[in-house]
Order: C-alpha cells, then sequence, then structure tokens
C-alpha cells in the first residue's frame, strides 16, 4: 500500500468515526481538535520510513542460510553455534522499531548483534502503521511475553534470558513496560536507542538494568538534553545520529536529524557493541 493510500485511509477511519459516533468523536476532540489529528495523521504517512534495499539483501542472505526467519508478527535472526559459542549466550533481545520506521531497516544492527556477539535478536513488525502502541499494533506485556515463548520454539534454543529493547518512540513504548516484565516475567534488561525517559517512570530503572545509547549528533536530543540520565547506564556514539542505528532515512520527521559524521555500519558496530557489553554484562560505557 502507498503513502498516499495509507494516508486516505487514515483521514476516511476518522471520518466514519465522525459519522458513526459525530456527538463523541467532535465533544471529545471538537472541530480544531479534529482537524489537527487529521493534519498530524496525514503528517506521519507521508513521513514513513522505508528499509534501504541493503537492509532487505542482508536479510534475505541471512534467512537463505538458515540464520533468519520472517514471520508476519517478526523478523528474528539467529546466532550460529560458532557465533554465541565464545560468549555462550542465552542471551535474547525483543526490539521495537521507531516510528514510522520498516522494521527490516533494523537488519544490519540485528545481523551484528547475532553474528558478532551471539544474541539472538527478535525486530517486532509492527505494519500496517509502524507506530509501537497498543492501539495502533497491539503492543501489549502480554503479547511481547506469548511471542518470546513461541521464538523460543522456533529458535529451538531452550529457555533464554529475554531483554526488550527499542528505538526511538520504540524505546519509549518499551520503557513502561519494562517493570511488570521484569518483576513478573524475570525479563533482565532495557535498552534504549536515540531515547531519553518518558515521564513518570519507574524508579525500578537503574544503570544495572537500563541502557541509553545516544548519538552526539542526533536531531532528537533537544527533547531530552535536560533530563538526569544519571540513574542509568548511558554510552554515547560520537558522530552518530538518529536514523544511523538502522538503515533508513534521511529523518525530517518530527524533527530534523543531525548530520551523521561516520559510517553507517560504523555507527551500527559501536552500538551492538555498547548494547553486547551491556547484555552480556562486559564493561564499556562513555563515549564511544
Amino acid at each position: 500500500m502507498s503513502q498516499t493510500s495509507i494516508a486516505i485511509v487514515a483521514v476516511a477511519i476518522l471520518a466514519v468515526a465522525v459519522a458513526i459516533k459525530p456527538v463523541i468523536v467532535l465533544s471529545t476532540l471538537g472541530v480544531s481538535g479534529f482537524l489537527y489529528l487529521s493534519f498530524i495523521v496525514v503528517s506521519m504517512t507521508r513521513h514513513r520510513q522505508s528499509a534501504f534495499p541493503e537492509a532487505r539483501h542482508m536479510l534475505e542472505a541471512r534467512v537463505q542460510k538458515g540464520q533468519a526467519l520472517r514471520t508476519n508478527k517478526y523478523d528474528l535472526y539467529l546466532p550460529t553455534k560458532d557465533e554465541g559459542k565464545q560468549s555462550g549466550s542465552n542471551k535474547a533481545l525483543l526490539f521495537l522499531p521507531g516510528a514510522l520506521v520498516e522494521h527490516t531497516a533494523y537488519a544490519g544492527l540485528a545481523i551484528q548483534l547475532a553474528e558478532r556477539h551471539g544474541i539472538l535478536v527478535a525486530v517486532m513488525n509492527l505494519e500496517p502503521t509502524r507506530i509501537a502502541k497498543t492501539f495502533t499494533a497491539g503492543v501489549t506485556t502480554f503479547r511481547l511475553v506469548e511471542m518470546a515463548k513461541e521464538i523460543e520454539i522456533k529458535a529451538n534454543r531452550g529457555a533464554l534470558e529475554w531483554s526488550i529493547g527499542g528505538h526511538s518512540l520504540g524505546a519509549q513504548t518499551a520503557t513502561p513496560m519494562f517493570p511488570l516484565l521484569q518483576m513478573t516475567y524475570g525479563w533482565k534488561k532495557l535498552v534504549c536507542l536515540g531515547a531519553g525517559m518518558p515521564p513518570g517512570v519507574s524508579r525500578t530503572l537503574n544503570h544495572h538494568n537500563t541502557l541509553l545509547v545516544q548519538a552526539s549528533n542526533d536531531g532528537f536530543r533537544e527533547f531530552y538534553k535536560d533530563q538526569d540520565l544519571s540513574y542509568y547506564t548511558v554510552d554515547t556514539i560520537k558522530g552518530g545520529n538518529h536514523a544511523g542505528v538502522a538503515h533508513y532515512g534521511p529523518q525530517l520527521f518530527p524533527v530534523k536529524d543531525g548530520e551523521r559524521e561516520i559510517l553507517l555500519e560504523k555507527q551500527q558496530e559501536l552500538t551492538a557493541t555498547a548494547v553486547a557489553n551491556f547484555l552480556l554484562q562486559k564493561s564499556s560505557v562513555g563515549t564511544i
């Protein structure tokens, strides 16, 4: 479906909602609120981010080798025995993409984690909305737990030590879910890429269980530059930008991204190293 078609469908849904329940919708939003929401929906659909062809090719090559699986729920990146042998890893990361970003775009980062560090990675498919929220993509704690159980069966690796992570809005969605995942289901850590902390975050998050990987040239840093992040483990990728976490871009919405000063592959390599060090409990924190 084209971006124009998605925009038309989204606005049509809003229009139908007004037609069916005009009093409820308009009294809740108001006419100006409805028009503003329509503007936001159209703006978002016009800024959907497709994965670079290179990311698709990397994933397809790994699928052909039996080192990745594609499902309608997620892309699964499997470490080979050799890849996981050195680290002895039973670590797994369920990853939520950033807003409007095609999940295939994270193939490079996921392959780095699987291939170099022996970490199983599942990147969630958020089509067609590409918004990591309950009301748009059904992102719930229960669904993530059930997905993890399914993946353990598909991967045939026994019980895995799960962590949750995400990029940008994906990280913002994962953050309030993590305390329940940790306390009720035994998930271990939270990984946030290109994001700060949402308001009202649980104080159960700390530098032992929460990693923030930021980039020095990330245009989104304006949103959280004044936050006190001393509670968490923070790594900064010097010369990286917001979109450099994945194979997509340029990022222009809702703000213009900064310019990346290092190679895309280098930013993803450094990001994967920071994430792996944290999940595997190796020391390496600061600016890299």
